[in-house]
């Protein structure tokens, strides 16, 4: 191999090493702890796959409005924006914490003595941390540094001119004194650099120190059998079928808008097989006020059908809410009846709210 090039591969190798042994430097120096978020209820301050880093402060030198990161009753790490505190005789303090994004603060209040308080955050960059720190990432810097130990370590061979000249150029002619100076030195130590700086890029990689924080959402309060609980993502309040004319050309499915976060997803399934029907409903766009109509016009004829087929068949219409910022938090599905029915020898379905 060229060694222009395997030194090029080399310093490549202790230059991404260095910056990993660097991350950790800093991390150490400064008491700062690396947070990805992937949730988007801090947003638009702090968006899902951000990284943000956070120092731990005292309870007693918290503001309202600073962002902090606290583990709640089921351990599960929350970052969201102080909105009160309660200062305590012992110097702790009892925080009530809102995200951005959501309509009302988190239902738990979290007593502190100190707490990891965001400095700053880098938007997106989380997903890249993410990736480097997934089992494929691992994978990919395993493979980069057994390359760099193979080239460090490699001695080109083959007996030719150019392989001789390669193996030798590190040899120098003796001087006056009668002694050879040790050229070939530096070419070690740029070896030493690479293949240590590379090593130290894959276990500083598997140990990051990386905190992934939920930002979680939540909305209004609600009594459940007389205990509190938190309701997540609300479904929509009333769900009904309208037909359009008297053809059975097409169907009319009818919800409020429900909040103004929200999108909704409406899908078609036959009872029968379980499928889901495709090019009816999908994602609908929130739109208008709280309490507006959201309409959605499911055509007809979605059945397969052969010419000698008749009869009626069943589906279930399903909705729910989904946020916006995020499509992984949905509301439980509200559901109505809706069939197609066709005589024999008729060259369409015709679509009816209900049942057969």
């Amino acid at each position: 191999m060229n060694r222009t090039l395997r030194e090029t591969i080399l310093w490549i190798g202790a230059g991404l090493g260095t910056l990993c042994l660097a991350w950790t430097a800093a991390m150490l120096a400064f008491g700062l702890t690396p947070l990805v978020f992937t949730s988007g209820s801090m947003s638009p301050a702090i968006e899902a796959g951000d990284l943000a880093f956070a120092t731990t402060v005292p309870a007693d030198e918290l503001a309202e409005g600073d962002v902090v990161s606290v583990i709640d009753d089921r351990g599960v790490r929350i970052t969201h924006r102080v909105t009160g505190i309660d200062p305590q005789d012992d110097g702790g303090a009892v925080l009530q914490l809102q995200g951005d994004a959501n309509a009302s603060p988190d239902e738990q209040a979290y007593n502190v003595d100190e707490v990891e308080r965001v400095s700053f955050s880098v938007p997106k960059a989380g997903y890249v941390i993410n990736a480097v720190n997934s089992p494929f990432g691992m994978f990919v810097i395993g493979l980069l540094v057994a390359a760099i130990l193979v080239i460090a370590f490699r001695r080109d061979g083959g007996g030719g001119p150019d392989a001789s000249a390669e193996d030798d150029s590190d040899d120098a002619a003796p001087d006056d004194r009668g002694l050879v100076p040790d050229h070939g030195v530096g070419h070690r130590v740029r070896r030493v650099v690479g293949v240590g700086a590379g090593a130290g890029a894959l276990l500083v990689a598997s140990g990051l120190g990386l905190q992934p924080t939920m930002a979680a959402f939540g909305d209004s309060p609600m009594m459940v059998s007389g205990a509190l609980g938190a309701a997540s993502v609300q479904a929509p309040a009333t769900f009904t079928c309208t037909n359009v004319g008297g053809s059975g050309a097409s169907v009319n499915l009818t919800f409020p808008h429900q909040d103004a976060r929200y999108d909704y997803v409406v899908t078609i399934v036959n009872d029968q097989t379980g499928a889901t029907v495709a090019n009816r409903g999908g994602t609908i766009t929130g739109a208008g006020t709280v309490g507006a109509a959201q309409t959605v016009n499911v055509a007809r004829n979605f059945t397969p059908w052969g010419l000698f087929d008749a009869g009626a068949v069943q589906y279930t219409a399903r909705v729910s809410s989904r946020l916006k910022s995020s499509t992984t938090w949905t509301s439980s599905d509200v559901t109505l009846k809706l069939y197609e029915t066709r005589g024999l020898f008729e060259f369409s379905y015709r679509t009816y709210c209900g049942t057969a």
